[in-house]
């Protein structure tokens, strides 16, 4: 049985969220926000997994106010992921806290944040409001998330007890407290719709008790009405901002909020949103409430100011503009690694993914079924080997697999496949399959002969990927991931300058299930179909590289006539090239680099204001040479998984006779990373028998030895 079913999922959130304390009047959180909450049931100490985890849902709320500390919250969540990684076979086996240490850094980690909405309590021999909240403006009926976090500054264990009261009766929450222990928790205050009454906070300790003053007034909420119609007048979802006149997020009763991701120090991370299918009303307070509507790359992003009057009601319409409409050029997107659920299989449905899909304006989100930290297959129940009944004709879903290996055998993704690859894993420890062994390459081989794409999903040096991509068990690397894209990008490159037409990939490793992750389709490849849409044409046309990878940027380009992924071939001396490249964006650009075997030849500045840049240039190359293009800018709030705005080009192939593309220093490169690899196997691997390990050896040594066949071959 698995640990963290829907039931349990309901009694943990309920126990986290109160940090052990006795709840009364307050009804149950939503889905937990964070990874850290949904990693918790397989950690090896429950008790400092769930006192993290009460921290970590406690500081990400926090994020619903604007004007909260965001340093302090994503430093918070970050040193939480990496410590709750430890507490499982996540963290190989990486020293974790014991209990009383534990307890410190989440004390620590309560009292470091800061937020004007705050409340800060130490209760020692006097009960002292650190930090009271800034004036609160509530919603008449409406019930208020008022945040509190109390120190125990006594000398000795305590109990202290948190009430609040209004018309409509009183919630109290009790906390057992350790010297110098710190908690947080939520006190819903209750108002009337027709009352100015304020709730009251009072906190009792050790016999004493003390009312904190709340102030501020009850104001009457006004609804907006909103419908997001598409380019043709049809409502359509969409990826919605919306913050109320007091600076906080607003969304539909029922609509799951989500926190855009902050963990890879992306430094727009932190912003509130949800999906909806294009119709929806919400209550906001009076005042000027600000909306943004994200659909994908085409559309243009929408932010207006709506007026909000107390006890009104108004119907807006955002009519989406769509100034780069690629679909009818026969270029579609899709994002390669989308984990519709990770740690618990029950959240999100086929209809939900749709959803999100449509929102994004994703074409094929690719759905990889995986293990756990445990052995349990996330989604096996929706693998069918074929595209999803739910497909539509522009949004087609699949659910693939990716083979999640341990601590020396990287993961890999596998699109296009019509049975799951065996085994699905190799190399956890506490599962059936705790040892590194077999080789990516065997479980790239069997997806292959099913006639899948194999990509290696946010790879990263030393990997399998160089010896398998050499003996052909893998086509390509996500260049686009959660990893740095410009360190992707120069090991991409030396594959290619190894003669491997390895075409560039992205994938943004969302999970969907957990609110407080990245964006699916932030980043995604575009691939030109010339047939209609179908799942195999797509695949194809990626497989091939007629493709480009983008965080935002929409690019053409053209090689004498030539697009992405195909070849240019001439017989002896020089071949005059003419390059015509272009690149438009929604988020403004900087620069267009022209990339000739892995070295910029020319570069063209953007335009009008960022938004265009078009590279036109002739120039001569004397020997086979791969010619891409890429483009960069700064980070932006429309770049929600990066650091910085790209966008890359799969390359045209150019070959002067029979010569293939071949750089020396390349192959040295890959020939070090292969020893490296071997290495790491040599000294970390686990393996049943000896046998296993040296076979496993002699796989990447014959890639390497691929290397050294091209380094020996190589003109330069």
């Amino acid at each position: 049985m698995r640990p963290f079913t829907r039931l349990g999922t309901v009694f943990f959130l309920l126990l986290c969220w109160c940090g052990g304390s006795v709840f009364w009047g307050q009804p149950p959180p939503e889905v937990p926000m964070t990874q850290i909450s949904h990693i918790a049931p397989f950690a090896r100490d429950r008790e400092i997994a769930d006192r993290f985890t009460g921290l970590a849902e406690f500081s990400i709320r926090l994020l619903q106010w604007k004007d909260t500390d965001r340093p302090s919250v994503i430093k918070a969540q970050r040193w939480l992921k990496s410590e709750i990684y430890k507490q499982t076979a996540l963290g190989g086996g990486a020293r974790t806290p014991n209990r009383a240490e534990s307890i410190r850094m989440a004390s620590d980690g309560y009292w470091s944040l800061e937020s004007p909405h705050l409340v800060k309590i130490e209760v020692g021999e006097d009960i002292e409001v650190i930090a009271e909240p800034r004036a609160l403006r509530l919603l008449g009926g409406k019930p208020y998330p008022l945040p509190v976090v109390l120190r125990n500054g006594a000398s000795a264990p305590q109990t202290v007890t948190l009430k609040t009261t209004s018309r409509k009766g009183s919630a109290t929450h009790s906390f057992r407290l350790l010297p110098g222990q710190v908690t947080g928790t939520y006190m819903t205050l209750h108002t009337e719709a027709d009352s100015e009454a304020m709730p009251s906070l009072e906190v009792r300790a050790q016999g004493r008790t003390r009312p904190i003053p709340l102030e501020g007034r009850v104001v009457q909420a006004g609804r907006l009405k909103l419908r997001v119609l598409d380019e043709e007048g049809s409502v359509t979802p969409a990826r919605i901002y919306l913050t109320g006149s007091d600076g906080r997020d607003y969304r539909p009763a029922g609509t799951q909020a989500r926190v855009s991701n902050a963990d890879y120090g992306q430094p727009f991370g932190g912003d509130y949103y949800f999906y909806s299918g294009g119709e929806f009303q919400v209550d906001l307070p009076p005042g000027e409430a600000t909306l943004e509507v994200v659909k994908g790359f085409e559309y243009q992003p929408v932010s207006r100011q709506v007026s909000i009057l107390a006890g009104g009601s108004g119907t807006t319409e955002v009519r989406l503009q769509k100034p780069f409409d690629l679909r009818r050029q026969g270029w579609f997107s899709g994002d390669t690694h989308i984990h519709p659920n990770v740690y618990n299989d029950h959240l999100i449905r086929p209809a939900e993914v749709r959803l999100i899909s449509r929102a994004e304006d994703l074409n094929l989100p690719h759905l990889l079924v995986c293990n756990d930290v445990d052995s349990h297959i996330n989604d096996r129940q929706y693998f069918q080997g074929r595209p999803h009944h739910l497909s539509g004709e522009h949004t087609i879903l699949y659910w693939n697999q990716e083979m999640r290996a341990g601590d020396v055998n990287n993961h890999v993704g596998y699109l296009g496949l019509k049975t799951l690859v065996q085994p699905a894993y190799v190399g956890w420890p506490g599962t059936p399959l705790p040892y590194d062994y077999p080789p990516n390459y065997h479980m790239g081989l069997a997806a292959k002969a099913q006639g899948a794409v194999v990509t290696y999903v946010h790879p990263g040096l030393p990997s399998q990927y160089p010896a398998d991509i050499a003996l052909g068990a893998a086509d390509t690397i996500d260049v686009i991931c959660q990893r740095n894209e410009d360190v992707n990008t120069e090991h991409w490159y030396q594959l290619l300058n190894c003669g491997f037409q390895c075409p560039i990939s992205a994938g943004t490793d969302a999970f969907l299930n957990v609110p407080y992750h990245l964006i699916p389709g932030a980043g995604r490849l575009y691939a030109r179909v010339d047939s209609p849409l179908t799942y195999d044409a797509w695949l194809e046309a990626y497989r091939k590289g007629r493709s480009f990878a983008t965080n935002g940027p929409l690019l053409k380009f053209r090689v004498n006539g030539k697009e992405a992924g195909e070849e240019i071939r001439w017989k002896t001396g020089s071949l005059p090239l003419e390059i015509e490249a272009e690149a438009v964006s929604h988020v403004p650009m900087t620069r267009m680099d022209l990339i000739i075997n892995g070295q910029v030849a020319a570069s063209q500045e953007a335009e009008e204001g960022g938004k265009l840049i078009r590279l036109i240039r002739e120039l001569e190359i004397s020997d086979s040479s791969w010619v891409a293009v890429r483009v960069h800018g700064e980070a932006h709030k429309l770049i929600p998984n990066d650091v910085a705005l790209y966008a890359h080009s799969s390359p045209v192939y150019c070959y002067r006779g029979n010569r293939r593309i071949a750089v020396r220093e390349s192959a040295a490169f890959l020939i070090r990373q292969i020893d490296q690899l071997i290495h790491r196997v040599e000294t970390r691997g686990v393996f049943r028998e000896a046998a296993d390990k040296e076979a496993m050896l002699e796989w990447f040594r014959k890639g390497q030895q691929v290397y050294r066949k091209i380094e020996a071959e190589a003109a330069w």
